[in-house]
């Protein structure tokens, strides 16, 4: 392809995202702090008892609408028609003008279209997991976190990836390495349970743009499928977005220096290895640690509570991984450290959207844990831990969570969330 070829390819990827901002703007409400796609009026129990005759209703793929007293789904593919119909005409746009020139590229926008408009989200998702170019598109109603009625109706985003060329061995063979070997033995009751990774991508890209959901919350990296079933038999792919990821570790720093007592890895660099390791583990564990039933079990909580239960399972294999001597008692230091610069950054930051404070509410809980049980102290206003092979208690959150994440319901969490949510406490010093 010629620089012109990309240049025009681009801007109609670039008007791709546009018309989902669109479809984003009609589908979240600020004033609510969540997704309109449910009645003003809307009644949970009323709702779920009229869902047990109409399952459509269930679909994470609907809006809800009342006529009289009637709950009604209209499904996404009739309410947003217009701005899908603009969509799939762009990419078909897209793929016929480098069809002679990138085939497997044109292939691939045109299964996009094609998916979009059969309203086949889950297929998008695979076509995600399946291409391997240059540019990458994540398009489709993928995520549940906006949904603070159910937790199940999903939202459209966007997001154009361009692979990203600087990557040294660190990124390459490193980070790889330790997500190919991932196996954790689960504490407490749970010990008879091994985690192990499945047939897992990570690519190292830079974000070109992103559109829909991802306005509202620019994430760092991103993982799909999220179907167990679907993840069995495709595998996963993990995009670290490096530009992303570099913005926000710098802005990690400045955390640092204000909120860990004790600031010797509190650098640039010590801090991008850090958050590059734990947060390739972070996903990993994210797209291959899932219970069957689990989304209806937890309803609205279930991404909080799954989040949470990664990054916790991430503190476990680090532990497990230094004590393999694969990563050094340095990059544990650098790991502990950049997951809890995110959670405090998660927690300033809960006010901006329903998806930060899902992050938040489970960081505030293994805050307050660590804090009452001693794992972590508070000294002059910042926090101290020790974390190395010998000594380390910030695994202890661990088999708490994930007995509720394994085989809890929404009444659990809502029993730990008033044992140790809050953050009374923690805005104290985290201001």
């Amino acid at each position: 392809m010629t620089a012109e070829d990309k240049k025009q390819l681009l801007r109609k990827l670039h008007q791709v995202k546009d018309i989902v901002d669109k479809i984003w703007a009609l589908q979240y409400s600020e004033k609510r702090g969540g997704l309109a796609t449910y009645p003003v009026d809307f009644n949970k129990d009323e709702f779920l008892k009229q869902a047990g005759s109409n399952p459509e209703l269930l679909s994470p793929y609907t809006v809800i609408k009342k006529k009289g007293d009637e709950y009604i789904a209209v499904s996404y593919a009739d309410e947003y028609r217009r701005e899908i119909d603009k969509i799939c005409r762009l990419l078909d746009e897209a793929a016929l003008s480098v069809k002679s020139k990138e085939k497997d590229l044109a292939k691939y926008l045109s299964s996009l279209s094609t998916n979009l408009a059969e309203q086949n989200y889950e297929q998008l998702e695979v076509e995600f997991v399946n291409y391997d170019g240059w540019t990458n598109v994540n398009l489709g109603a993928f995520e549940t976190y906006e949904d603070h009625e159910l937790g199940i109706k999903k939202s459209f985003q966007f997001m154009l990836t361009h692979k990203y060329s600087g990557a040294s061995n660190f990124y390459t063979r490193n980070l790889k390495k330790l997500a190919e070997n991932i196996a954790v033995t689960l504490p407490g009751e749970l010990s008879g349970s091994i985690i192990s990774k499945g047939n897992i991508k990570i690519d190292f890209v830079n974000v070109a743009t992103m559109g829909g959901r991802f306005k509202l919350y620019p994430v760092s990296t991103v993982s799909y499928p999220n179907s167990k079933q679907l993840a069995d038999k495709y595998g996963s792919k993990i995009n670290i977005l490096m530009n992303t990821i570099s913005n926000r570790v710098t802005s990690f720093l400045l955390l640092g220096k204000k909120y860990l007592y004790d600031k010797s890895s509190v650098e640039l660099d010590k801090l991008m290895r850090g958050y590059l390791l734990m947060m390739v583990l972070h996903q990993v564990f994210d797209t291959s640690v899932r219970y069957d039933g689990v989304e209806k079990r937890l309803g609205r909580y279930y991404d909080m509570v799954r989040e949470t239960s990664s990054f916790m399972l991430t503190v476990q294999t680090s532990l497990n991984y230094l004590a393999k001597g694969w990563i050094s008692s340095e990059e544990l230091d650098y790991i502990m450290n950049a997951l809890i610069l995110f959670g405090i950054d998660s927690i300033r930051k809960r006010d901006r959207g329903v998806a930060y404070k899902g992050y938040a509410d489970g960081f505030a809980m293994f805050f307050n844990y660590m804090i009452k049980t001693g794992g972590i102290k508070v000294r002059e206003g910042q926090l101290d831990y020790k974390c190395t092979g010998d000594v380390c208690n910030l695994n202890l959150f661990l088999p708490v969570i994930m007995r509720v994440y394994s085989k809890g319901a929404e009444e659990d969490v809502q029993q730990l969330l008033g044992k140790y949510g809050g953050y009374d406490k923690l805005d104290a010093f985290l201001t």
